[in-house]
């Protein structure tokens, strides 16, 4: 038979693309139900963009990767082309600059949009309503916005634009150009109102009933045995995955918990069974990463593999994957690794929370790098990730639980200069988070004469800034000389301290 056809949907199209090209662009989100065609429609929408000369920046939200920080943006930040920038930090600002800069040159693609981790829809926010990047998304109508998009929809910055499912005609039109022939009228109602318009369903349903053999040409037209298929999609795709071998199934599940998974994360053994599994149309590339990797072609087969899995099978398929996505050198699939396994009993080794824990405070992602800290103090507390959890507590507005924590990491420190930093982050939370600036000043002027001078040169500028917050002008004259050469902690504070104090007030 023909490839499955596709709705061209011009009507849409045309009227997305008008928005989307005009001389004060909008962006556009397409919402409908799951399977209606809107991925569809948005792969027709780039290429129209493209050939204008537009450069598009897809990225897809996965329901896997929602609580790992950046987990969306990943795939575009390592093909970013600044290899050169470590921290995860500087490669979102460098995106951000060079989107930014020029965004009548790039249009955001971003596929189950409400399904962004919060951070990378915190970037996408900043790139629409503050550069206004032409930006066009997808949405279930079953997912729930909120956050940064939910801000944008309030702010009027995004069109929505609802996708209904397929008319009866147009189901005609698919079928007969797939079947090759004309559809007889009581085989069409039956798929019609099976289906519900709905072309994932439709399709699932033509699959299901060619491998029943319940497709047959007759002198009348073509006869689907529809009342042998199932009603429902997520029936549908359980029935098609239930034809997967047991090698198969065990890689289309292992995929499902990890993806996107590298391709360098695909056994050789196992590449027979990736072909099988991409011609059934269960998997596919993703396309345009510097990291050629792949995930399953729709979010419900996803569903349909994880939730078969008991607990001790998913945690065996988790430290499955974590073990293959670390070694490979990427820091965000090391991340993702470390965070999948934090949802089983797997041991993880203080020196990998600590660094995940850092991780995720550096990219934003609050909660998780306090659930991190806290898992890396399981055998007893530790001055790093205790700093990590109070900083974490703090951003998090749980203000009363981080005083208490600052306090356990100023008694942790080892030495002058780990009492500063612990002093220094307690100050800034103390100062900005509870608005005491005089209580700041006063605890470190009484500390500051225990300290060594390296310690003193880590806490001299931050006590600078918070004596001017509280009216005293004269403290930015003992503010040590940016050029010293401690270095560290202590240069790059006065250095900051020192231009504020060249700025006009």
């Amino acid at each position: 038979m023909a490839r499955w056809p596709v709705l061209p949907r011009e009507t849409e199209r045309d009227a997305v693309l008008s928005a989307l090209r005009g001389p004060r662009s909008r962006s556009v989100m397409l919402r409908g139900p799951s399977g209606v065609g809107k991925t569809t429609l948005g792969a027709h929408i780039s290429h129209a963009l493209r050939a204008d000369g537009r450069t598009i920046v897809p990225v897809v939200g996965l329901v896997e990767l929602a609580e790992i920080p950046l987990g969306a943006l990943a795939p575009v930040l390592a093909s970013a082309g600044r290899v050169d920038l470590e921290s995860v930090s500087d490669r979102v600002q460098a995106l951000v600059a060079v989107v930014g800069e020029n965004p009548s040159k790039f249009v955001l693609v971003i596929d189950d949009a409400p399904l962004l981790d919060a951070v990378s829809a915190g970037v996408l926010y900043q790139l629409v309503r503050v550069f206004g990047v032409t930006t066009l998304l997808t949405a279930r109508d079953s997912h729930e916005v909120s956050g940064p998009l939910a801000r944008l929809l309030h702010e009027n910055l995004i069109e929505i634009v609802d996708l209904d499912g397929l008319s009866l005609e147009h189901s005609q039109s698919i079928l007969q150009q797939y079947l090759g022939g004309t559809l007889r009228p009581e085989s069409l109602r039956a798929l019609f109102q099976a289906s519900r318009g709905n072309p994932l369903m439709l399709r699932e349903l033509i699959f299901a009933a060619a491998r029943a053999g319940g497709i047959q040409s007759g002198e009348f037209g073509v006869e689907v045995a529809v009342a042998a298929l199932p009603k429902h999609v997520r029936a549908t795709i359980a029935e098609r995955l239930l034809q997967l071998s047991g090698e198969e199934r065990r890689l289309a599940q292992l995929i499902a918990i990890a993806q996107p998974i590298p391709e360098a994360a695909i056994r050789a053994d196992e590449t027979d069974v990736l072909d099988r599994l991409t011609a059934e149309g269960v998997v596919e590339e993703t396309g345009g990463d510097s990291i050629p990797s792949v995930r399953l072609a729709h979010p419900l087969f996803a569903e349909a593999l994880v939730v078969e899995l008991s607990r001790a099978e998913r945690a065996e398929i988790i430290q499955e994957a974590a073990a293959r996505l670390m070694p490979i050198g990427d820091q965000q699939l090391r991340f993702t690794g470390t965070a999948l396994l934090t949802s089983t009993d797997a041991v993880i080794s203080d020196d990998e929370l600590d660094w995940a824990a850092n991780y995720a405070h550096a990219a934003g992602d609050h909660s998780m790098a306090a659930t991190l800290a806290e898992r890396a103090q399981k055998a007893g507390r530790r001055f790093g990730p205790e700093l990590v959890l109070a900083s974490a507590l703090s951003a998090l507005a749980e203000s009363e639980r981080a005083s208490q924590v600052f306090e356990s990491v100023i008694g942790l420190a080892s030495g002058d200069e780990q009492r500063a930093i612990a002093l220094a982050r307690w100050g800034q939370h103390v100062v900005y988070r509870l608005a005491r600036p005089a209580d700041a000043v006063e605890r470190v002027l009484a500390e500051l004469g225990e300290l060594d001078a390296r310690g003193q040169s880590v806490l001299r500028p931050e006590l600078a800034k918070w004596q001017l917050m509280t009216g005293d002008a004269t403290a930015l004259t003992d503010v040590v000389d940016p050029a010293s050469p401690d270095g560290g902690v202590g240069a790059v504070n006065a250095g900051l301290t020192a231009a504020g104090r060249r700025v006009p007030v």
